[in-house]
């Protein structure tokens, strides 16, 4: 056997141990890799968790400002249009309310339906959200795309008022409802709420 077979069988030993080797690295870094990514993957979910659910509470805040509006006649017109200009910053264009199977769609629609028509028949509004659960999460492949949904109970008490300038209290309102929410990522830790279902669970009022 001449040098230049020797020096090929080496080659040939040398590269299949490199080969070995990279394929044992290479499983070696997906192993490792696999908890990192989970971790990543974790992370992000619950920091779209943290903003859907902030998303949420602002969305009741401004229309418990809305409703209660008229208890500052002097600035009732201001705060229902800021109040207006809240809810449609946080919904997509083609958003969907489900009220207990009436739907309401699109932003116009849905903040001229809990800023305007509800504004004007109650007051003293405070609501509670409780118990949110994230039901899915879709992470998106790149950023500012995906989609959480999410659920929490909220608590409602309320005056009711008869429509028109006097506004007559009719009486108090206490109400449970099961809420879900879906958002969209619209850019990286911006999302937007793209559906709404309202689902009542109990109802305490005196309202004749």
């Amino acid at each position: 056997m001449n040098r230049t077979q020797r020096t090929r069988i080496f080659d040939r030993h040398v590269i299949t141990a490199l080969a070995v080797a990279m394929g044992g690295w290479a499983a070696a870094t997906t192993v490792r890799a696999e908890p990192v990514n989970e971790l990543f993957a974790r992370i992000g979910e619950q920091r779209a968790a943290f903003e859907s659910f902030q998303v949420g509470r602002r969305f009741f805040n401004c229309i418990a400002e809305a409703a209660n509006a008229n208890l500052a006649p002097a600035t009732e017109a201001a705060t229902l249009a800021e109040s207006s200009a809240c809810v449609r910053s946080l919904l997509t264009g083609d958003a969907v309310l489900d009220n207990d199977g009436l739907l309401i769609n699109g932003e116009e629609a849905i903040a001229g339906a809990v800023v305007g028509i509800l504004a004007n028949v109650r007051q003293n509004v405070t609501f509670t959200v409780e118990a949110p659960l994230v039901t899915s999460f879709d992470p998106g492949r790149v950023p500012g795309t995906g989609a959480i949904t999410v659920s929490f109970t909220v608590g409602t008490t309320q005056e009711i008022v008869a429509p028109g300038p006097f506004g007559t209290v009719m009486g108090g309102q206490v109400t449970v409802t099961r809420n879900q929410i879906t958002l969209r990522a619209t850019r990286p830790n911006q999302w937007l709420m793209q559906s709404l279902a309202v689902r009542s669970l109990n109802a305490e009022s005196g309202v004749p």
